[in-house]
């Protein structure tokens, strides 16, 4: 059939039978590219710090650029995710750890003008995935464009320059080799035993002619850089690429790889490639709302998680693939890893993940390794901070008062556990499930049972606050642990042996501690009476929904423990308010909820959208603001989808396409002057279906048949939706407007980057 015969068939079927052309799909209505144009980040003035800078990233390679005064160039870094030391690590503590597999910084390229810069004009176009931009000198101007391949392992910079700038070069510049917080503490003249002890990393061997810099390890591995630059005179350009070997030395002949791929096809046609990737990621899934400001902020934290993570490539630690010097160089897994996910999955963004279950899997050799040996047989931990093989000591409880962080595994399946639920793939659950089990079995090692007849634990470590026995932070990830175990060995048929104990600890494991007056304590006989940047004490409320607003007096309890938190000031950090906003919007409390997430921003989120704490940078925070306005917008814990949940007052317009929801439910929905206009709900895998939504009087429904509907309450029903199957359902039978598109509201008058 040709074009022109098909679109009037088209026609002739609308005509005759509109529903049925309608049932396939509701309308996004977006031009993308102008869309996202409008939340690109824009410079004039030079950045000095990763937070001020452009930043680009393939998941695995990422660079940035920042302004050097003291030798007048430009820094183009040169970051790879996987590229960490492989020394032992002695039982004595997590500060081996970020000396002995610290991640390692690498090099940069030096733009070193004719001229003295004098200022820049540079624009990050996060719809491609871009850097364009200007720098000009008193002898005239540099234009560059900059990007990481999306598929390829290369960094490409296309540079035109003015004649005074004509002659300006190139340099490669070595990074120091070593722990980055060894060299923090070195120049800080700190003298401990752990800074006098170590050893040195041989420094790079650079080869100018053949252009490559190859770092050798103490302990194995190696790191390589090969570079080509192409033309000369004004218009040259640059293409980088590194590579990271271990237990092998072949990064060498890896990066010769790495750079004939990138070097093969025309320059047209590696930023094709590398622009199809990024303008299909985006449009997996789309919301809106009145206050540009921040939706501006949400795309580009969706930029930002599709730079620094894919399902095959690095794991989000602290700084993604943005390395620094910091003195925070791995993966911690007391909150921030597991933070930075938490958009993925209602963003409808498993791809990106998958690194973190990939590399749980991986790891569970060392997982098991990690905890002491008379343990081995059926446990297994995850110490607090590691690097991405997951290797690091985790104590046993009841040796001492100080006691363990030992749940942090369990915490790390809770992650998996989303992406099971979002996806409903049951070959995640599969592997999920013996890891969780030995998470939970370390547990059981410690549990004893008092003269109250209930399971009580010794003393543990809640983050970052000290130790407890009956810590709030393990009671709510024990129990969440024992609840998800029975719930997947039915999924799985496996009627495991230790299903009675998980059923017993379940009822029988002791109630949260709580004050009356101030709600959740740090534990048995500990208050929570010193301010505390991390919520580890509420977990229960947030993220795991043990106690939660659908339980009688769970609201309360849970403002008031919230209320308590924040009351104590000053150690309060930015995913305080984050993490605050979540736990409002949990409870339906969106002007609350608003009220933190615009806190953060104005006083915690640093130009260009990334965060630091003490001068270290770090990436977690923004990413979960990101997941606290998608709170919001979408929840469905429990086996319930809650639409529009809490939206805040002033917001009267809202929409969102395509949102995940547990059970695998592609979402869409749009609200209009303060009423849900309409919803679709699209089912991946044929799960039962509960909804949530304020709808009054009688739904009407659009679809491919006639769907079953059950009113449970007034907000609450639930549809008989199959695999592949839609709905569209709406209150108003005169209502015909199904597009989704960018609502009205007030323009954001400051985009993000760095500029006066």
């Amino acid at each position: 059939m040709n074009l022109k015969l098909r679109f009037f068939s088209l026609l002739f079927i609308a005509f005759l039978f509109p529903k049925c052309l309608f049932a396939s799909s509701t309308l996004l209505h977006l031009d993308w590219k102008n869309y996202l144009a409008k939340y690109d980040l824009l410079w004039n003035r030079l950045p000095e710090k990763l937070w001020q800078s452009p930043f680009m990233g393939n998941g695995m390679l990422g660079t940035y650029i920042v302004y050097e005064e003291d030798c007048n160039s430009m820094r183009f870094e040169v970051c790879r995710s996987d590229v960490h030391d492989h020394r032992a690590v002695p039982e004595t503590g997590d500060g081996n750890i970020l000396f002995n597999r610290s991640r390692l910084m690498i090099g940069h390229f030096l733009m070193k003008p004719c001229g003295r810069i004098l200022k820049c004009d540079m624009r990050t176009d996060i719809y491609n995935a871009e850097t364009s931009g200007t720098i000009i000198t008193d002898k005239g101007s540099i234009r560059f464009e900059v990007f990481v391949h999306s598929l390829d392992m290369g960094i490409i910079v296309k540079t035109d320059a003015s004649s005074g700038e004509n002659g300006f070069t190139w340099q490669w510049v070595s990074d120091s080799p070593n722990s980055p917080r060894y060299d923090k503490f070195k120049a800080s003249g700190n003298t401990s035993k752990v800074v006098r002890e170590y050893k040195e990393n041989a420094s790079a061997v650079v080869d100018e002619e053949n252009r490559t810099a190859l770092f050798t390890y103490l302990n194995g591995g190696q790191t390589a850089v090969r570079w080509h630059i192409s033309g000369k005179g004004s218009a040259r350009s640059l293409y980088v690429t590194c590579a990271h070997s271990y237990p092998d030395h072949n990064a060498l002949q890896l990066s010769r790889e790495y750079l004939d791929r990138i070097l093969k096809p025309s320059y047209s046609k590696l930023k094709k490639t590398h622009r199809e990737w990024w303008n299909n990621f985006y449009q997996k899934s789309f919301i809106s709302l009145p206050d540009k400001r921040i939706e501006n902020f949400y795309w580009i934290q969706l930029y930002k998680l599709g730079s620094a993570t894919r399902a095959d490539r690095g794991i989000i630690d602290n700084t993604g693939p943005w390395m620094a010097l910091t003195q925070w160089p791995a993966a911690w897994w007391n909150l921030n890893v597991q933070l930075s996910y938490w958009t993925t999955y209602p963003s409808n963004h498993l791809e990106l993940s998958r690194s973190l279950s990939n590399t749980i899997f991986a790891g569970e050799k060392n997982l098991i390794l990690n905890v002491p040996q008379k343990y081995r047989y059926n446990s297994a931990a995850l110490a607090r901070a590691t690097a991405s093989d997951l290797v690091g000591w985790v104590r046993e409880a009841g040796a001492s008062k100080d006691g363990p962080e030992i749940g942090l595994l369990t915490w790390a399946c809770h992650n998996i556990w989303l992406e099971y639920r979002y996806s409903m793939d049951k070959e995640i659950l599969k592997k999920l499930f013996p890891i969780l089990k030995r998470s939970v079995n370390y547990y059981l090692h410690f549990l004893k049972e008092e003269d109250d007849k209930r399971f009580h634990l010794p003393s543990t470590y809640s983050p970052e606050y000290g130790s407890a026995s009956d810590c709030n932070f393990d009671l709510s990830l024990l129990k969440w642990g024992c609840k998800t175990l029975l719930e997947a060995d039915s999924i799985l048929g496996k009627n495991d042996s230790l299903r009675s104990r998980w059923k017993d600890v379940y009822a029988r494991l002791t109630d949260f501690p709580s004050d009356p007056d101030e709600g959740w304590m740090i534990g048995r006989n500990r208050p929570y009476d010193m301010s505390h940047r991390h919520y580890s004490h509420l977990l229960m409320a947030y993220p795991l929904y043990l106690v939660n607003r659908d339980q009688p007096g769970g609201k309360e309890m849970i403002v008031k423990s919230v209320n308590h938190w924040q009351s104590i000031k000053g150690a309060l950090e930015g995913y305080s308010r984050t993490g605050a906003a979540s736990l409002y919007a949990s409870v339906g409390e969106g002007d609350k909820a608003l009220a933190y997430l615009e806190e953060f921003m104005q006083k915690s989120m640093q130009p260009n959208t990334c965060y630091q704490e003490g001068g270290n940078p770090v990436i977690e925070t923004p990413l979960s603001g990101a997941r606290a306005l998608l709170d919001m917008a979408l929840q469905s814990w429990d086996g319930k989808i809650r639409i529009f949940p809490a939206i805040p007052g002033i917001w009267r317009d809202f929409a969102f396409d395509n949102l995940l929801a547990e059970g695998a439910f592609e979402v869409s929905a749009v609200r209009k002057n303060g009423k849900v206009a309409w919803i679709r709900i699209h089912s991946l895998a044929g799960e039962p279906c509960l909804v949530e939504c304020d709808f009054s009087g009688e739904l009407y429904q659009k679809g491919k048949r006639r769907y079953k509907i059950d009113r449970i309450s007034d907000t609450l029903f639930s549809l008989d939706l199959k695999a592949g199957e839609e709905v569209v359902l709406y209150g108003d039978p005169s209502f015909k407007d199904f597009r989704i598109g960018p609502v009205s509201g007030t323009e954001n008058k400051k985009p993000f980057g760095f500029y006066n």
